[in-house]
């Protein structure tokens, strides 16, 4: 993200900018975990300086996290509830998700 990207989405909602997100780096191909909770590691793209991002974090925290992952639907595991991201758009999800935070959002995983 450079200075003139961030000016064009710093007003977005976190579902909008989701959405950006995806149509600027595609959806994943696969879950983030098979059905048996394992990870699926031909997603990443951590050579490209991409990071995966779990949409329904403004629900649940650590979604990427096997204990945490388990205690909430599997759905949310689903290659379309998945965001690539650098670090600065990943900060700026999460910034999103302070500021807004979804009005369903898990707050018995908070503490």
């Amino acid at each position: 993200m450079n200075l003139n990207e961030y000016k064009k989405v710093k007003d977005m909602s976190y579902l909008s900018y989701c959405k950006y997100l995806q149509d600027k780096y595609g959806i994943p191909k696969h879950n983030f975990f098979t059905p048996n909770w394992n990870p699926v590691p031909s997603i990443k793209r951590t050579s490209e300086g991409l990071y995966i991002h779990h949409i329904m974090e403004d629900h649940a925290i650590m979604l990427g996290n096997k204990k945490f992952a388990m205690d909430n639907p599997y759905e949310w595991q689903s290659a379309q509830n998945l965001v690539y991201c650098d670090m600065l758009e990943h900060l700026l999800l999460h910034i999103l998700i302070c500021e807004t935070p979804h009005k369903d959002q898990r707050r018995d995983q908070l503490v």
